[in-house]
């Protein structure tokens, strides 16, 4: 395995102090709420969007889309980087969809690139790394898979 990189989305729910401490570049689906647009540069904290939530506020959201995906992605791969994208729901949102396009255009550019979303499955599968089933659903400890990610193994 070459050097990757784990990429994925806001919708990951994982704080953002997480993603800067851990170099886990992110992209984001921004929304409105309250009149307000949200984005990577202007962020509310889950406590506030959840409270606002509750307090009957409703918010609307927009997809990744593939030419933001590329903003994130190209860097990486410049930089001599493989990335492992974790996505949001096909089913829930088009930003998969986004992402995918997104690689199949810069792996178009470089075939030697390597931009996965199906590797991890494969590695939940193959018992590599360590899940917890939730229905169809797999939950992944992030540090166990940081591990994996350097080599480390288990």
């Amino acid at each position: 395995m070459e050097k990757y990189v784990i990429t994925t989305e806001n919708t990951a729910d994982l704080p953002y102090s997480y993603y800067k401490e851990h170099q886990v570049e992110y992209m984001y689906l921004t929304y409105q709420l309250d009149g307000i647009t949200y984005n990577k540069e202007n962020e509310l904290d889950f406590k506030e969007f959840y409270s606002r939530m509750r307090a009957g506020s409703m918010p609307t959201t927009s997809q990744v889309n593939s030419e933001e995906a590329k903003d994130v992605l190209r860097p990486l791969l410049e930089a001599g980087n493989d990335v492992l994208h974790l996505a949001f729901s096909s089913g829930l949102s088009g930003s998969y969809n986004s992402v995918r396009l997104a690689a199949e255009e810069l792996k178009e550019k470089d075939p030697g690139t390597d931009i996965s979303y199906w590797i991890l499955r494969r590695w939940v599968k193959e018992r590599k790394i360590p899940s917890v089933q939730t229905g169809r659903n797999h939950l992944i400890d992030m540090d166990k898979l940081e591990a994996f990610m350097e080599g480390g193994g288990i």
